[in-house]
């Protein structure tokens, strides 16, 4: 990926996790970008919409990994891995200072009935982390499926309540299951 494409997905980014998608103009991100109009839409003719999907898919998969790898490295007993994926989310988001650290649940809250390519993003990337989790626990795609909600919930709770432990409570409760 060029650099210039890089700067205006990561300023992108950064924009929708503190003002959310709707919150965000093409302008803001041209701007935190600190590149020429021109270039942003060379790069992204589709505009905002373009760079929304090229966002949720490109820290989608980013997102996925690291979170994979939390899980792999708490060993190979499912609650270990179930708890250090929610320790590792909790200490996220206390690090960022409460601000959203993954915008793919925002931008899904806010688009997923008025905007088909954004949403169909947002489905293809919960999907493939659905898949991916279910894949380190057992072929459990519909305990997977739980632990990609609750986490999402779980950042909602903890950045309203300014706390990473309501990602821990879940983490503990999910994990005391397995």
């Amino acid at each position: 990926m060029s650099d210039t494409r890089q700067r205006i997905l990561q300023a992108a980014h950064d924009l929708f996790c503190r003002y959310g998608y709707n919150g965000t103009s093409l302008k803001e991100i041209t701007l935190q970008s600190g590149l020429p109009t021109g270039s942003v839409y060379h790069h992204f003719p589709g505009g905002k919409e373009e760079i929304g999907v090229a966002v949720v898919q490109h820290f989608g998969a980013l997102y996925g990994d690291r979170v994979l790898k939390v899980m792999r490295a708490a060993g190979d007993e499912r609650g270990a891995r179930v708890r250090a994926m929610f320790d590792g989310a909790a200490a996220v988001v206390e690090s960022g200072n409460y601000v959203d650290p993954c915008p793919i649940g925002g931008v899904a809250r806010e688009v997923a009935s008025r905007n088909a390519a954004l949403s169909d993003a947002c489905d293809q990337v919960f999907r493939r982390w659905i898949d991916a989790a279910a894949a380190l626990l057992e072929g459990d795609e519909a305990f997977a499926t739980v632990l990609v909600a609750a986490v999402e919930g779980g950042f909602i709770l903890s950045r309203v309540r300014k706390s990473g432990e309501p990602l821990r409570a879940i983490g503990r409760a999910l994990s005391a299951r397995c």
